[in-house]
């Protein structure tokens, strides 16, 4: 998943990161804090339209469903009253410095991978990675089966996407750049058309893939009227920054 890939800095096997590691909280990671948009699941956008819009990066091999969490770039216009909220935190970062969406190898296993960075505001004391006894502390496990949850709902989440991409039901979604301040960067971003216009499209997809897709179109839909809160933030963002220099 390209989307993903620019998350992680130096991807790495744990064996190859220095025995005295150790891993702290999410956001004392500045992949987690400055992310404007990350790869999320079909599973979760239900849980997840509560904070963000969910949609789509236009490019690559396929579009990529993404969590939106900003309109500004270098980590500002962050909605910071989600920023304390663990369920507003999407899997992949969730799981980070893990990589959530490490790539299949043969045999049909994905290798465990870790960013290899340095937490540059941590917010606790963190944990190693393993025990004295050599087993996974309860942080690492807890980043791990993030991860493993990741993994396990991609393959859907792809076909979802490939799907809707086959009969055509992506469209382009625009913000209006009038709306928002010098310096915003909104990344080309693709929606579920309009149901008057793709409805016949769209049962097609629901009778190849049954009712888990109509609850993640439902949640799509719903998060789309998230993006007033990143209007909003991208808004107040850009006033600080004036108002700075």
């Amino acid at each position: 998943m390209t989307v993903g890939a620019s998350l992680y800095e130096n991807p790495v096997s744990p064996s190859a990161v220095h025995s005295g590691t150790r891993i702290f909280a999410p956001e004392s990671y500045r992949a987690v804090r400055e992310a404007q948009t990350c790869p999320v699941v079909h599973t979760e956008a239900l849980n997840l339209a509560a904070f963000y819009p969910i949609c789509w990066i236009a490019g690559g091999a396929r579009p990529t469903l993404v969590a939106l969490r900003s309109l500004m770039p270098d980590g500002h216009g962050h909605l910071r009253e989600f920023a304390r909220i663990p369920s507003a935190l999407p899997l992949s970062l969730q799981a980070y410095p893990f990589v959530a969406d490490a790539p299949v190898e043969q045999g049909g296993e994905s290798p465990i991978l870790i960013d290899n960075v340095i937490a540059d505001e941590p917010t606790d004391i963190g944990s190693p990675i393993l025990t004295t006894q050599g087993g996974l502390t309860r942080g690492a496990e807890t980043r791990l089966r993030a991860a493993a949850f990741f993994r396990t709902d991609l393959p859907q989440t792809e076909r979802i996407t490939e799907a809707l991409v086959e009969v055509d039901c992506l469209v382009p979604w625009v913000v209006d750049p009038k709306a928002l301040p010098p310096g915003a960067h909104v990344p080309d971003m693709l929606v579920v058309g309009p149901v008057e216009k793709v409805s016949d499209r769209l049962y097609q997809v629901l009778r190849r893939l049954g009712s888990i897709s109509g609850i993640f179109l439902g949640a799509h839909r719903i998060s789309l009227f998230r993006i007033a809160g990143l209007v909003r933030a991208a808004n107040e963002a850009g006033r600080l920054t004036s108002t700075a220099q």
